[in-house]
C-alpha cells in the first residue's frame, strides 16, 4: 500500500513536492519463521484454491488485516482536501478530508520540511581558514628555515579525535522522517480505515467475489453486445418466444408440485436464475452455431463459447457469496450471543459484589427461559401475611378460571373422526357364574349407545363382504346343573365343532 501526501502549495513553495510512504504487507509471516499458519488461514487459502480465487498473501484471510493488502493507493490531497483510495481491482472511493485530519496532515508536511532542513545541516562544508602565507606575500630566510627546522625538533603532535558515532534512529533527518511515516499512517488508521470498513464487506472473500462478479458482468455485457451486432448482421433474431414458452412451462409444472417438495424448490431457484436479463436468459434465446452462416460460424462459436463460460463463472460464484453470507450471519448470531451471556453474567457478578448503586435503572433482556418466574418478591410475601384470605380466593378463582379455559375431552368427542372406519361387530354374549344353587346365567345385552354402532358395522359389513353373515354366532346352549367329580358333560353338536366333552 503506497500512502501519498499532496501538500498545498504556499508563496515559499509553488509547487511543493510530493510526500510517499509504503506500507506493505508482510508476504510470509509465518513461513519466514518457521512458524505452521493457524488453522483459519489454513482453511481460507484451501477454500480459494479450491474455488479458483485469487489470495496472494496468507494474511488476506486475517480479518485485522486484509483491508490493507486490498488497498493499492492512498492519496491525502490538501489542496482539494479529499482522500481517494484506490483498490488493486481498479475500483476507488473518495472520502471527505477533517478539521482533525488536516491538521495532522500539517504535521507530517512540518516534519518532512524538517528532515530536508537537518540533511542540508549535515551535509554543508566547513569554513576555509587562510594561513599565515597568505597574509604575507614575501617570505624571509629565517622564517622558511624555521619552518624546515621545527618539524624537526618539535613534539609529535597528538592524533585528531574523531566525532563519535551516531546511531541510525538518532539521526536527525531518518528521524523527522520516520516521525512524519508514523503521523501519516496514524491518519490512515483514524480517518480513512473506519471508512472502509463500514463500505467495504466483512471479509476478503465475499470482497473479491464482488469484485470478480463486476468483472465478469462488464466481460459478459461486451460479449452479449458482439454476439447481438453478429446476430442481427447475419439477418437473424434471438428467439425470445421459446423462451418464454420454457419459462411458461416451468412455472405451471413449479405450481403444480407445490412449495414444500424439493423439486419445488429447485425449479424456483432456476426460474430465479432465469429472471430478465440474466446470462441464463440470454444463452438460451441466442441462436444455434448451425444456424449462422457459414462464414460467421467460427467468430460466433469462440464468442459463445466464452460468454458461456463466464456464466457458469457467475453462477458459481454467487452460489458461494451466498452460502459464504450464510455462514457468516449464523457465526455473528453466535458471537452476538457469547457477548450478551458475558455481559449478562458481569452485570449479575456486580449486582452480587455489591458494585451497582441501588438507585440505578438496569434493563435486562432474558436469554432463556428461567425459574426465576416461579419465585416471589418481599412485597408478595407481605402482602399474602396481610391477607391470606384474599390471597387464597385469588388462587382459588384462578385455578377455578383455568380449570374453565381448558377444553372438555370425553371418549366420543377424542374417538370421533370425520369419516366412519369398519369395526368388527360385537355379538351377544352370556356370563355364567357359579354358586351354590348352581349355574346362574345373565346375558349381557348391549347398551343402547351401542346398538347405533352396531348397526353401522352391520351395515359395513353387509357392503363389504356378503359372507359375513354366513358365520353365526352360535347358540346358547344350556348348561347341566352342578356335576359330581368324574361325570363326562357332552355338549350338542354344532357347525363350528364336531364334539365336545367336558370330564369333571
Amino acid at each position: 500500500m503506497l500512502l501519498r501526501l499532496l501538500p498545498a502549495p504556499t508563496q515559499a513553495q509553488p509547487a511543493p513536492p510530493t510526500i510517499l510512504f509504503t506500507l506493505p504487507l508482510p508476504a510470509s509471516p509465518y513461513t519466514s519463521r518457521g512458524v505452521p499458519l493457524p488453522p483459519n488461514l489454513l482453511a481460507h487459502r484451501s477454500l480459494c484454491v479450491q474455488e479458483d480465487i485469487e489470495c496472494t498473501n496468507v494474511l488476506l484471510g486475517d480479518k485485522a488485516s486484509w483491508i490493507g493488502g486490498v488497498v493499492d493507493s492512498v492519496t491525502f490531497s490538501l489542496p482539494q482536501e479529499t482522500i481517494v483510495v484506490h483498490f488493486i481491482d481498479g475500483t476507488s472511493i473518495n472520502v471527505n478530508l477533517s478539521n482533525e485530519c488536516i491538521a495532522q496532515l500539517g504535521h507530517v508536511v512540518n516534519e518532512v520540511q524538517l528532515s530536508f532542513a537537518a540533511v542540508n545541516a549535515s551535509t554543508a562544508p566547513p569554513p576555509l581558514v587562510a594561513s599565515p602565507a597568505d597574509v604575507s606575500g614575501r617570505r624571509s630566510p629565517m622564517s622558511i628555515l624555521s619552518s624546515l627546522i621545527t618539524p624537526l625538533i618539535s613534539a609529535p603532535q597528538p592524533r585528531p579525535v574523531l566525532p563519535p558515532h551516531v546511531a541510525v534512529h538518532q539521526q536527525p533527518a531518518r528521524a523527522h522522517r520516520r516521525q512524519a511515516r508514523s503521523l501519516l499512517v496514524d491518519a490512515f488508521r483514524r480517518h480513512v480505515l473506519p471508512v472502509l470498513k463500514e463500505t467495504l464487506p466483512s471479509a476478503y472473500l465475499l470482497w473479491t467475489i464482488q469484485s470478480e462478479a463486476n468483472q465478469k458482468v462488464a466481460e459478459f455485457n461486451r460479449g452479449r453486445d458482439e454476439i447481438v451486432e453478429l446476430v442481427e448482421a447475419s439477418g437473424l433474431q434471438l428467439d425470445l418466444s421459446v423462451e418464454q414458452v420454457s419459462l411458461h412451462d416451468r412455472r405451471d409444472s413449479s405450481s403444480t408440485l407445490g412449495g414444500d417438495s424439493e423439486f419445488a424448490a429447485t425449479t424456483s431457484s432456476s426460474d430465479s436464475s432465469m429472471a430478465p436479463g440474466s446470462p441464463q436468459r440470454f444463452l438460451a434465446s441466442v441462436p444455434a452455431v448451425s444456424a449462422m452462416p457459414v462464414a460467421q460460424r467460427v467468430i460466433y462459436s469462440a464468442q459463445l463459447t466464452r460468454v458461456t463460460h463466464l456464466a457458469a463463472r457467475l453462477g458459481s460464484i454467487t452460489k458461494l457469496a451466498t452460502r459464504y453470507e450464510r455462514e457468516e450471519g449464523k457465526r455473528q448470531w453466535f458471537e452476538h450471543m457469547e457477548l450478551t451471556r458475558d455481559a449478562d453474567k458481569a452485570l449479575r457478578r456486580a449486582f452480587s459484589n455489591g458494585l451497582l448503586r441501588r438507585t440505578d435503572t438496569l434493563n435486562a433482556t432474558p436469554l432463556q427461559r428461567s425459574s426465576l418466574s416461579q419465585s416471589v418478591t418481599a412485597a408478595e410475601l407481605d402482602g399474602t401475611a396481610s391477607h391470606p384470605s384474599s390471597s387464597l380466593e385469588s388462587i382459588m378463582e384462578n385455578d377455578l378460571s383455568d380449570m374453565e379455559s381448558e377444553p372438555e375431552l370425553d371418549d366420543r368427542s377424542s374417538s370421533a373422526s370425520p369419516e366412519p372406519l369398519p369395526t368388527t361387530p360385537t355379538m351377544e354374549r352370556s356370563l355364567s357364574f357359579a354358586s351354590d344353587e348352581g349355574y346362574c346365567q345373565e346375558p349381557l345385552s348391549p347398551t343402547p349407545e351401542r346398538k347405533a354402532q352396531f348397526a353401522d358395522a352391520a351395515e359395513v359389513s353387509e357392503r363389504l363382504s356378503p359372507e359375513w353373515h354366513q358365520h353365526q354366532a352360535p347358540p346358547d346352549v344350556p348348561l347341566p346343573p352342578c356335576p359330581k367329580f368324574g361325570d363326562t358333560w357332552e355338549a350338542p353338536k354344532h357347525d363350528l365343532w364336531p364334539g365336545l366333552k367336558i370330564t369333571y
